[in-house]
Parts: structure tokens; C-alpha cells; sequence
């Protein structure tokens, strides 16, 4: 039924138009004349047919005529009527036709337009939407008007756009640009139209829409923001310095020899000792102060960035003065010993800096980054609190990395590492669900070294497959050691290095345990990043394929950091995600940022995967996890990392 009543109104429209005058006033004559000759040839005939008298022919003949006119009146009315009645459903049905098509345009957040080339007439309804608070009287229908509300910088370009468009041979068009609302905000439209030309193939009108897309385009700037800056100074990160680096190697490799830079890498002196013995959070305004230092002082062109935890990055332009950058980072130094004071303390402070000039130290960004890097382990392994430029004589991070990598052999054959356990709460029954499994070496000298310390090193120098068979073994053995509890639903967490992943000896490695470790693989949750699978994204897959097969679990660890693309989402074989501590350390203060939350537990729970959030470490964070569905939860407020006899204390609580 309502198939048919869409239908039958467009029959009446299409039919409504193709009335023809010509042709219709045709059919009234043939019809005329058609009655007036068969009347005239046969009305005689029939007559005498039907009467046999004489006379009463000759009375009937008397009013033939009237007759005639009679019956031809009658058909012309029928005639007549018939058409008026079409034309009367018709335009009714075109009147509704024409209301539908209003309150999908009213109720929508789309505008139409209409272009006519010949005149310059020129329609547009958007700006007739409550947002832009216009009424229709505010425009003529003219392309002054409509340029008038423009925004100034996409004017020209839109300009150019359409008449490199009406001189090709396209017919549907697309652009878009930014309007000025009545309040003097501007909103991004999205514009889509098709082309008319006459038979000289002359463009003669275009007929389009308009779409509000600003809310659109205010999720791609966030989600652009999240790939390409730091959540905690919101500058450039380590993705856009690299971009920018290899533009500006681009243009000079086009000709532009002048255009010369310096690379600079700034890292804070003992940051990790302040994260230890103050907390994260000072910590975090520690990062804040050098970045509020680096941005008084580093202004445009040159650019800063935050690249890592306690390290920024500066490119500073030497195309008119090759003593700019030393006189940027005097003042920068100067500006960095003056005493911070926190909490009632004055504490000094102290950076450490490599320098590297592009081209001399490196003509592309993997050298001109690696060469800086070495000057700066240089200055912060010799004296720290200074800066110093790359020199190919600067042997002694070279003696440094090879004295750190036999330690590592050393730890790796008299097995020097020991785990520590995080405790992993589900936040539904407030019960230890799991642990994390983080991996400690205690060196010749007794010295505890961190993860941070050793794991890129060994991962560079392949000590990680290693010292990665070593962690599984250990958790296996700890697992099966914890059979008396009767865990269920337990789980340990092991961070998987991309490198083992990805590596050939990867798969041969777990099917060695087999026979020990098979029967608590179940138990056993690898947690994976984004850049350990982005480098060789399909054999990555194939690996945690076969994991899958094992009956272990697969998280995506440190989400809402680096890539962060949903598309891993939907194609890593995956059980969980695990969102970084980074993402939500300002978000109690931050709505857009507790919206953007929101929507990625949302979305993780829409394809069947587990949330877990990691660096909870206060009530407050905690309560907003919770209540935004967060299914899993682990930081310093919940449990500290600690030996197996504080998980084991734990644990017999449960029984």
C-alpha cells in the first residue's frame, strides 16, 4: 500500500507535464470534426433507418441541428472536465509533493541551492537554518549575497575551484567551506551539485545542496589532535615534528639550498627520580614548566614539540644566521636553572641538549634525529645541564651502549630479572580479576633498573626474544604455582614486544613450552601496541591468529596514544583494549575530552571487546571510569606493583 501511494502521485506529476498544447488542442479537432462528419454523412441514413414515415422524418430533421449541438456540448464537457480534474489532481499532488520535500529540507540540516549561469540569479535556503539566525529577507537571490557571508580565506579558493571546474568536463560537483553565522561564528558547510549544459554543451545552471558539517569536522580536529599532539601540553608530537622535519628536507632538496635548520633534542635531567620520589603529577607539571619555558622562548617559524615523556624536539630555522640557535638555547638554559618552585620548594631544574644541523649532521630525518639523540646522551652520560653539537668523534655513546648491552647478556644467562605484579580490579564486582606482570632487573651492582632503561636496548639489539621466553616462563610457573587458590576468570597481563611478535622464532618459541605452559594459556593476556604491529601489519596478524588458536587472550595496550586508529579495532584479533593513563589524567576537567572517552568504550563494547583503563590513581578518576562503563581497571589507587607475596596476601582474602 504505501509503495503504491508513493508512486501513483509521481505518475500524476510526470503526466501533469507532459501535457503538450499543441497536441492536446489537436485531439479536441480531430474529435470535432470526426463527430460533425459522421454526423453529416450518416445522421440522414440513420434516420431513415430507424423511421419509415416521411413526415416524421422531416420533424426529427428540425431539430437535428440542435441535436448536433446538444450532444457535442455534452462531449466537449466531458472532454474538458476530464482534463481539468488531471490538472486539478496533478497540481494537488505536486502541492504536497513540494510540502514533503520542504520538511525534509526544514527538518534536516541541509540547505539547497540553485545557480543560474545564464542570468547570475543565484538561491540558497541554509542560511534560513535557526543556527545561522538570518531570515530569508537579510539576502537577495545574488552571488554578492552569498559571497558576503564567505569566509574570507575560502573565497578564493572556492573562486578558483568552480571555474577550473565549469571549464572541464565534470558534472558533479563537491566542495567545501566555512559560512559567518549572524553571531560571527563561522560554520563548515559541505556543498554537492550537478552541472546542466544546453545542447552546445554550454553550462547553463547547477543545482546542489548544502550540509552543516561543522560538528563533522570538529570530531575530525579532535581525533587529527589525538594523532598529531601531546594530550598533556597539546603541542606537535613525535608523528608531526617527524612530518614537518622531512617537508622542510623536501623543499630544500627542490632548489631552495638556503633554507638550512638545526634539530634539537631537549631531555629533562632525573625526570624519572622525580616520578619516583614526588608522583606522577608533579611529574606532569614539571613537563608543563619546561613547556611553558620552551614556548615563551621558541616562537615561529622555529617549532617545539613534545616527543616523549621528558624529551621535546626543536627545529629552528639557520637560513639567515647560523648563531640563532645557540643564542635560543643560552636563553633557554638560563631560563630553565632558575628555581621552580612546588609545594613549598625551590627546585632546580636542569635539560640536557644534542644539536644537529641538517645538512651538515644528516640529510634525511633518520640521521639528522639519530645524530642528535647521540649528542644528547652524550651531554646528559658526561656532565648533563648543557648542550653540545653532534660530532662523528663522540665515541663514548657508542662505549656506553656496548657496555649496557653485555650487562644485558650477563643478566639475561645468570637470569637477574624478577617480576612484579600490578593487581587488576573488575570494577562490576570489585574483585581481583588479574595482574600485570612487569618485568624488574637487578643489575651486578644491585642497582634496580626499570623497564625504560633496557627494553628499547634490547629490542634494538634482539636481547627481547630472549628475555621475553624468560617472562613467559616465569609467568607460567607463577600460574601453575597458584593452582590452590581455584582462580577463576583469572588472568595475568604480559606486555609482547612488536619485534617478538613480528619475529620468525616467535611461534617456535611458544610451542616450546608446550607441555607446561599450554594448560594456563587461557590465563595468560599478551598486551600489544599500536607501533608493534603497525611495521608488518599482516604477519602481526597471522601471529595473534595463532595465539587466539592457543586459547590466549590479545589487548590493545596504550590506546588514546600514538596512532590511535580504529581501524586496528576491527581487524586485530583482539579481546580487550587498554586505555592509557595519559588519557585520563586532565579529563575530570575536560568535558569535550570525557565525550571522546565516552565514545571509545562505547565503540570498543560495540565490537565485543573488553575496557580496561590503566593509571587510576584517585577516587575521583576512578568513579568517572566506572561510570563510563569501563569494565576492568588497574593504577596506584587500586594497588601498587609489588612481589607475588602481595598478590598472594590478596588473594587468600578471596578464598
Amino acid at each position: 500500500m504505501d509503495n503504491d501511494s508513493h508512486k501513483k502521485p509521481s505518475k500524476k506529476i510526470d503526466s501533469l507535464f507532459d501535457l503538450k498544447p499543441d497536441k492536446e488542442s489537436l485531439k479536441f479537432l480531430i474529435v470535432y470534426l470526426s463527430f460533425g462528419f459522421a454526423w453529416i454523412l450518416f445522421s440522414d441514413s440513420v434516420l431513415e433507418w430507424m423511421i419509415d414515415d416521411m413526415q416524421v422524418i422531416m420533424k426529427v430533421q428540425t431539430y437535428k441541428g440542435w441535436l448536433y449541438v446538444l450532444v457535442t456540448g455534452v462531449i466537449f464537457y466531458m472532454i474538458i472536465r476530464s482534463k481539468l480534474i488531471m490538472i486539478e489532481n496533478n497540481n494537488q499532488s505536486l502541492a504536497a509533493s513540494e510540502q514533503r520535500y520542504r520538511l525534509v529540507v526544514e527538518g534536516s540540516n541541509d540547505g539547497i541551492w540553485d545557480w543560474d549561469l545564464i542570468s547570475g540569479e543565484y538561491f540558497f535556503s541554509i542560511i534560513t537554518k535557526p543556527i545561522f539566525g538570518y531570515t530569508e529577507d537579510d539576502f537577495d537571490n545574488s552571488m554578492e549575497s552569498w559571497q558576503s557571508i564567505y569566509h574570507p580565506e575560502d573565497w578564493s579558493k572556492t573562486e578558483l575551484y568552480i571555474r577550473n571546474f565549469l571549464t572541464s568536463n565534470q558534472v558533479f560537483y563537491e566542495n567545501t567551506f566555512r559560512l559567518r553565522c549572524n553571531s560571527g561564528e563561522y560554520r563548515w558547510i559541505l556543498s554537492k551539485g550537478k552541472l546542466l549544459r544546453d545542447k552546445d554543451n554550454k553550462p547553463v545552471r547547477m543545482t546542489g545542496s548544502h550540509t552543516d558539517i561543522t560538528e563533522k569536522k570538529l570530531m575530525e580536529d579532535k581525533v587529527n589532535k589525538l594523532a598529531y599532539y601531546d594530550l598533556l601540553t597539546q603541542l606537535p608530537n613525535r608523528f608531526r615534528i617527524e612530518e614537518t622535519c622531512k617537508e622542510k628536507i623536501t623543499f630544500y632538496e627542490s632548489g631552495h639550498r638556503h633554507e638550512k635548520f638545526s634539530f634539537i633534542l631537549i631531555d629533562i635531567d632525573n625526570f624519572k627520580h622525580i616520578n619516583d620520589t614526588m608522583g606522577h603529577k608533579i611529574g606532569d607539571q614539571l613537563v608543563l614548566h619546561i613547556k611553558d619555558i620552551l614556548s615563551n622562548i621558541v616562537k615561529p617559524p622555529d617549532i617545539l614539540a613534545r616527543t616523549g615523556g621528558d624529551e621535546f624536539t626543536l627545529i629552528v630555522d639557520e637560513t639567515h644566521n647560523g648563531d640563532r640557535t645557540f643564542h635560543l638555547m643560552d636563553d633557554i638554559m638560563n631560563e630553565v636553572r632558575k628555581p621552580w618552585f612546588i609545594n613549598d620548594y625551590d627546585i632546580f631544574i636542569s635539560v640536557s641538549a644534542g644539536i644537529a644541523f641538517f645538512p651538515d649532521h644528516g640529510i634525511n630525518f633518520e640521521e639528522i634525529s639519530k645524530n642528535a639523540d647521540i649528542a644528547m646522551t652524550h651531554i646528559k652520560e658526561s656532565a648533563k645541564d648543557g648542550y653540545t653539537i653532534y660530532q662523528p668523534s663522540l665515541v663514548e655513546k657508542t662505549w656506553q651502549r656496548m657496555l649496557t648491552i653485555s650487562k644485558l647478556r650477563n643478566a639475561i644467562e645468570k637470569q637477574e630479572f624478577f617480576l612484579n605484579y600490578q593487581p587488576i580490579f573488575d570494577l562490576a564486582e570489585h574483585r581481583l580479576v588479574g595482574v600485570e606482570a612487569l618485568i624488574r632487573w637487578k643489575d651486578g651492582e644491585g642497582n634496580i633498573v626499570y623497564p625504560g632503561d633496557f627494553i628499547p636496548l634490547s629490542e634494538e639489539t634482539g636481547l627481547i626474544e630472549a628475555i621475553s621466553d624468560w617472562v613467559l616462563q616465569s609467568v607460567c610457573t607463577q600460574l601453575n604455582e597458584w593452582e590452590t587458590f581455584k582462580l577463576k576468570d583469572f588472568r595475568v597481563a604480559i606486555n609482547l614486544s612488536g619485534r617478538v611478535l613480528t619475529g620468525d622464532n616467535f611461534l617456535e618459541s611458544i610451542k616450546n613450552t608446550l607441555g607446561f605452559c599450554d594448560k594456563v594459556f587461557n590465563q595468560i593476556e599478551f598486551e600489544i601496541t599500536e607501533t608493534a604491529v603497525i611495521s608488518d601489519f599482516e604477519k602481526a596478524i597471522k601471529a595473534l591468529k595463532n595465539l587466539k588458536k592457543l586459547g590466549i587472550k590479545i589487548s590493545l595496550d596504550d590506546f588514546g596514544t600514538g596512532y590511535s586508529s580504529l581501524t586496528y579495532l576491527s581487524k586485530l584479533p583482539l579481546d580487550s583494549i587498554k586505555i592509557d593513563r595519559d588519557f585520563i589524567k586532565h579529563i575530570l576537567s575536560e568535558p569535550a575530552e570525557e565525550f571522546m572517552f565516552k565514545s571509545i568504550v562505547d565503540l570498543a563494547h560495540d565490537l565485543g571487546l573488553k575496557v580496561i583503563i590503566e593509571g587510576v590513581e584517585t577516587e575521583d578518576q576512578l568513579k568517572f571510569v566506572k561510570k563510563n562503563g569501563c569494565d576492568m581497571a588497574q593504577g596506584y589507587y587500586l594497588g601498587k606493583p609489588g612481589p607475588t607475596s602481595e598478590i598472594e596476601r590478596i588473594l587468600k582474602q578471596l578464598i
